[in-house]
């Protein structure tokens, strides 16, 4: 039976929910699913923190351990201060010095400044405010917790 206000295309299954007419006669839509799309372009991003994250991390813990090899002294503390001062680097940073780095001959080959291009533009999936908010602060208060425990 069809609803009056269901379009003509549509035909009514269960408790008055409608299925559009290609999908009641079998036929799949085309593309992706809506949110498929926006799941997979934060995927990049969400790749880049993570690996930004456990790099740092280990940078830190190298700095801490040679720190406190060569001192003699207790690993936390110099863990902790590596960690923040790791995220203090990648704050000034902002997450574009690689990129920057990576194409800076280019640049001055060419004639033009370095300058501040898009995500995507070198690689990277975040600007330096993402890198900022989601790599270089959950640094910094992990470094604070570390150096305030004990």
């Amino acid at each position: 039976m069809h609803c009056p206000e269901d379009p003509p295309g549509n035909h009514p299954v269960g408790a008055g929910f409608a299925v559009p007419a290609a999908l009641a006669l079998g036929k799949r839509p085309r593309g992706p699913a809506p949110g498929y799309r926006a799941a997979m372009s934060l995927l990049p991003a969400v790749r880049q923190v993570v690996g930004s994250l456990v790099l740092a991390a280990l940078a830190a813990a190298v700095a801490g351990g040679v720190w406190s090899a060569a001192t003699g002294e207790g690993f936390r503390v110099r863990f902790a201060l590596s960690l923040m001062v790791v995220a203090g680097l990648l704050a000034l940073a902002g997450g574009t010095l690689v990129p920057r780095m990576a194409t800076a001959e280019l640049h001055a080959f060419l004639g033009r400044g370095p300058g501040n291009e898009e995500p995507g533009d070198q690689g990277e999936a975040l600007t330096p405010l993402g890198v900022f908010l989601f790599v270089a602060l959950p640094l910094f208060a992990a470094g604070l917790v570390a150096y305030g425990s004990g």
